[in-house]
């Protein structure tokens, strides 16, 4: 989803017949400049300059040549026929908005009674805002802040979802979040807080890395923020397609176990190395039973994991072989009941469509969002599905995901990333008319507003069903936000890494949820 950028490089003097003369390469890099041909030359100056030198960019349009390169202006005006070089005209982005605004801002346009999230802050955690920049004023606010203390990859995510969250709520403030681990994405938390921040949207999850019952450190730190008063909306996950989950059995006794009745797991491997997770159902920090978690290849054992912690959680990756399959050994320990086997490129064959979230969709102060095809109620194929470990119906609610965004150009931003930011936009039109609204007075807003897709009633594939706008709420007299909770997010991860036995090496990575 990203465009590679290609530097054009001159290699030297070119005798031209058009000018017997050298192009020198300037030390400012690439540059665009249109030549203006006289008249009908345009093509065959084009088709000449391609073929003395294919590495530059050299295009014909109407009576003028476009050249990228490392060039002297000065050079190119010497060329026969052309009677002007010069800089392009200047261009800008034109506003790109979400298609899904006409499923969602119905029956009742808000925006048609002044409500537009002003006063409301938005904070967007996520692992990269490239390009943020170059869209403020236009697709985003001429403002956004940006956490100092944060550190993203150079990935423009992030900024999609801003674009969308401004879409549906042109006028709540947006302050971004960078971070690139469960360690600064909790940080990241305390900082909106700190911040005044009223709804975050995180399109982003820790994929298998803890069970989904609220228990991980990430979901008790969303707990937290929820505490605080902040509505946190959450991704629901892409992972159906990525999950085998099934009860762990050894009936020929071999210590080779059998995962929902097969032995061995076949893996979808596209390119490069390919990575697998286990974990099973012990509690972390307590895991009594030590299982490896092997890739085979064609010819054999190809990777196998090593326990070095008492979570019941195993990784393993391995690069050798077109085809891939995993299989789990008792290697010491009772026999756990269930497994959960995750593979980011996806297992073959039979996967698991229910118990799917991404962390910390699970959180109980989580809204979880799952996506819909825009136009229609159904959800897409890969768009996680509760219920949680512990059974609880997640996500809490569904919107139109396959939009367009000027970052990712047309109809071309899919995924529950894209389907939580809407639910952010019109959280924030609905927080700006329930001043000081808790949490969870505005998700019973937004449930109640929802209108039921899919099976009747609430489900675990669309929550309460697509949002929307509706008959606005009562005004309540809702208690302002508290000072902050009993417990900081950076304290409940160092209690937790406190209490743990040995620590292991293997971590969870965020993964955004496009």
């Amino acid at each position: 989803m990203y465009f590679p950028l290609t530097l054009l490089a001159f290699l030297g003097p070119v005798d031209l017949a058009w000018a017997e003369m050298p192009l020198h390469a300037v030390p400012e890099g690439p540059r665009v400049w249109v030549l203006e041909v006289e008249d009908g030359g345009a093509e065959q100056l084009a088709a000449h300059l391609s073929r003395i030198h294919p590495d530059w960019h050299v295009l014909a349009g109407g009576p003028w040549v476009e050249v990228i390169g490392p060039l002297d202006p000065g050079a190119l005006e010497g060329l026969d026929g052309v009677t002007r070089v010069r800089e392009p005209w200047p261009l800008s982005h034109k506003r790109t908005e979400s298609e899904a605004l006409d499923e969602i801002l119905v029956p009742v346009d808000w925006a048609a009674q002044g409500l537009t999230g002003d006063g409301v802050t938005v904070g967007i955690l996520d692992l990269g805002f490239a390009g943020l920049d170059d869209l403020l004023g236009e697709e985003l606010p001429a403002v956004v802040e940006v956490w100092e203390d944060g550190v993203g990859a150079g990935i423009s995510h992030g900024t999609a979802v801003a674009e969308i969250v401004h879409d549906v709520a042109p006028g709540a403030t947006l302050r971004v979040y960078p971070f690139q681990s469960e360690v600064s994405f909790i940080a990241a938390l305390e900082a909106a807080e700190q911040d005044g921040v009223d709804v975050i949207n995180a399109s982003i999850g820790f994929d298998n890395v803890w069970h989904a019952d609220g228990s991980s450190p990430v979901s008790q730190a969303v707990d937290q923020a929820a505490d605080a008063g902040m509505l946190y909306v959450a991704a629901a996950g892409n992972e159906i397609g990525r999950y085998r989950i099934g009860a762990l059995t050894d009936s020929d006794g071999d210590g080779w176990l059998e995962l929902d009745g097969d032995e061995r797991v076949s893996l979808v491997k596209i390119a490069g190395e390919i990575s697998a997770s286990l974990r099973w159902s012990e509690p972390f920090g307590e895991a009594e039973t030590d299982l490896e978690l092997v890739l085979f290849n064609a010819v054999g054992e190809c990777a196998r994991s090593e326990q070095d912690s008492q979570d019941p959680y195993v990784s393993v990756a391995c690069s050798e072989g077109t085809s891939m399959e995993a299989g789990i050994w008792l290697a010491s320990g009772e026999l756990p009941e269930t497994g959960w086997l995750y593979a980011p490129y996806g297992v073959q064959d039979s996967y698991s469509e229910a118990g799917t979230l991404t962390l910390p969709a699970d959180a109980a102060g989580a809204f979880a969002v799952g996506a819909l095809r825009l136009g229609e109620d159904e959800a897409p194929v890969y768009s996680s599905q509760g219920p949680t470990d512990d059974g609880r119906i997640k996500p809490d609610i569904a919107a139109p995901s396959g939009v367009s965004t000027a970052s990712y150009g047309l109809l071309n931003f899919s995924g529950t990333s894209a389907a939580a930011p809407h639910v952010t936009g019109v959280a924030a039109l609905l927080a700006e008319h329930m001043r000081r609204a808790r949490p969870e007075e505005l998700t019973a807003a937004l449930v109640d507003m929802a209108q039921d897709v899919g099976e009747p009633g609430v489900d675990n594939v669309s929550g309460a069903g697509r949002v929307q706008t509706g008959a606005l709420p009562e005004r309540c007299g809702c208690s302002s936000r508290p000072g902050g909770g009993s417990m900081g997010g950076a304290a409940i991860l160092g209690l937790w890494l406190l209490g743990r036995r040995r620590r292991g090496r293997s971590s969870g990575r965020s993964r955004d949820q496009g």
